[in-house]
This record gives C-alpha cells, structure tokens and sequence, in this order.
C-alpha cells in the first residue's frame, strides 16, 4: 500500500474526511445515498473514422451505500447505477448497474474471514475493439465472487483465497445479420 508524501500533496489534493456526508442511521447500519447528473458533447458518438456523428449525453448515476457501524465484523450493501441519455440519436441509449455485498467475520483477535458477492451490468463503449458494427451497445453481465481468510501470528500474518469471475456478452443485431456473442 502506497503512502502519500504530505510534503507533495497540495491543499485541494488532501483527504477530508470531516467533510464526508454523515449519513442516515438505521440501527447499526449507516446509509448513504448519492447522485450524480452531468451533460457531456461527444464530437463522435459511434467512434468511427468517416461519417462522424455528434450529440449531446447525460448521465444520472444514483448511488446507494448500506454499511454496518460495528465494532466487529462487518456487512456493507452497495448498489449503483447509470443512465446515459443521447439527445437526438436516443438508439444509444443505455444503462449500467452494479450490485454488491461484502462482510468480513471476526473469528478470533487476529483472525477473520472476508467474502463479497457482486453482479454487474454494462455495455462496450463504441470504438472497442470487439464492437463490430452492431445497431445498439453490445450489453453483458458480470458476475463476481470472492473469499478470503486472513491470520495473524505476532509479525507474521498470511492470506489465503480465491476470486472467480464470470462474463456473458449479449448477441447484438446488426443491419444485416446477429453477432453471437457467445464465444466470447
């Protein structure tokens, strides 16, 4: 983990937690929920080299975070999503989310098991190199698992675990054809 050097950090750079938003308290549960609105002008929508397109995009990210304010283990519930809006080529149109949970099990003093869970889903940005020309985003799922267990012996400690990660790409229709998607 990389410290930073307070020596190089500008003013506007350092952290403030102070300033971090409270929260809503329910139980032993603090819950913080968040939005974002932005507008954006993209000279070249379908990132193409002829025929560029232009339009204006907004996107409206909510976010929702659960965490639990305990003084052992832990639980933390997280979703999010994003919807991006084109204002004339509305075929473009999409929507991302992203779902999690994670905790972590205190079993003794210096040693704990962690685990999180997650979907996710999302499209490829025009101009990827796996974007062949489809009418719409190519749109696929994300599916995450993970599991740790972690101990400590005075000034040793070890970690173990395991992560595994599953990916389902969506067949897009293009003016002509389907693209299978399924050998990805």
């Amino acid at each position: 983990m990389a410290q930073t050097d307070s020596r190089t950090t500008t003013v506007m750079g350092r952290e403030r937690p102070e300033l971090n938003p409270a929260g809503l308290r329910i139980s032993g549960f603090i819950l913080s929920p968040s939005i974002g609105v932005g507008t954006t002008f993209n000279d070249n929508i379908y990132a193409t080299q002829n025929d560029e397109k232009d339009d204006f995009v907004t996107t409206i990210s909510p976010e929702l975070l659960i965490a639990s304010d305990w003084n052992q283990h832990s639980l933390r519930f997280r979703g999010e999503s994003t919807f991006a809006r084109y204002a004339t080529n509305d075929v473009e149109d999409h929507e991302t989310f992203d779902l999690m949970a994670d905790g972590r099990l205190d079993v003794y003093k210096d040693m704990n098991v962690s685990g999180a869970v997650g979907y996710q889903l999302a499209s490829e940005e025009r101009g990827s190199v796996d974007d062949a020309g489809g009418l719409t985003p190519t749109e696929y799922t994300i599916g995450t698992l993970v599991g740790d267990v972690f101990n400590k012996w005075n000034r040793l400690s070890a970690k173990a675990g395991g992560r595994y990660k599953s990916y389902d790409f969506d067949d897009v229709a293009t003016a002509t054809a389907t693209i299978n998607n399924d050998d990805r």
